[in-house]
């Protein structure tokens, strides 16, 4: 009797830790202490900051309180399946006016493990009516939680940090005006661009309007998606894109977007008017 009884009370240990799931939308995590508690001991670190340069452009696409900091937006990682049904992400968490959490978390859905860095940031007013953002990771901290079976703390380090931090970027659009018929300047980007088509449709980054093809291009080793669409304008043609614009620094810890922007345009006028 006394071997059914503890089996019951176990099976009862295991209901209320499932039970303790409030936030699946951020892997089962439960504030405060206990065997669900995401609190661990922050670190202090000493890691370069990362300086956003944003010009005062008027091309570029308020994102209407979607951003995190100014027009800075960033899409949280994009869950990862892997054995076992567990799964991953990296997102932000606890966003305050001067910080917010970057935390890396592999789980069932109920229990798991994970990295948080707090990150500090500053926006300050440009030269030209843009502003320049400055973020400061600041200390890192990591948690176990569950009672048997715990799973590795993922390997999210201050590199992937980094990493992480320049996948903010801007919703830009701009138009080229060309002495060509539409169907010329279409032509031109089938032939001279990246040409990717979607069976499944591609969201507009700025419209938000599906599209079944689009183009991508190649700027300083990273990838952006864009898409164009081409009017008749007085006695020639009109092209207006619309793309995310692609995240390298230009300098040592600092991406420019003002400089990203001049060469990006540059490079399609020259496809447009080929």
């Amino acid at each position: 009797m006394k071997k059914i009884l503890l089996l019951l009370a176990v099976a009862g240990v295991s209901m209320i830790v499932t039970g303790c799931v409030t936030n699946p939308s951020q892997g089962g995590i439960v504030q405060g202490g206990g065997i669900l508690s995401t609190d661990g001991d922050a670190t202090p670190i000493n890691y370069p900051p990362l300086k956003i340069v944003v010009p005062g452009d008027s091309g570029i696409v308020r994102p209407a309180g979607k951003s995190v900091v100014g027009d800075l937006v960033i899409a949280n990682y994009s869950t990862t399946f892997i054995s076992n049904a567990h799964y991953g992400r990296v997102f932000i968490d606890k966003k305050l006016p001067d910080s917010f959490i970057v935390h890396s978390r592999v789980d069932n859905g109920t229990a798991g493990s994970g990295v948080k860095y707090k990150v500090g940031y500053k926006m300050t007013s440009g030269a030209d009516g843009g502003y320049v953002v400055d973020f400061n990771p600041e200390s890192r901290s990591e948690y176990q939680q569950g009672l048997i079976g715990k799973f590795p703390v993922p390997p999210f380090n201050e590199s992937s940090l980094r990493g992480y931090l320049k996948s903010f970027t801007l919703r830009y659009k701009f138009e080229i005006d060309a002495q060509y018929g539409s169907d010329a300047i279409m032509a031109n980007f089938l032939r001279m661009a990246v040409v990717k088509n979607q069976a499944t449709g591609y969201a507009d980054p700025v419209t938000g309007k599906i599209y079944k093809q689009y183009f991508q291009v190649n700027y300083s080793g990273a990838t952006a998606n864009y898409t164009v669409q081409v009017f008749p304008y007085r006695n020639g043609s009109k092209a207006v894109i619309n793309m995310e614009l692609p995240v390298v620094e230009t300098s040592p810890s600092t991406v420019d977007f003002g400089q990203i922007i001049s060469d990006l345009r540059k490079q399609l006028t020259t496809i447009v008017q080929s």
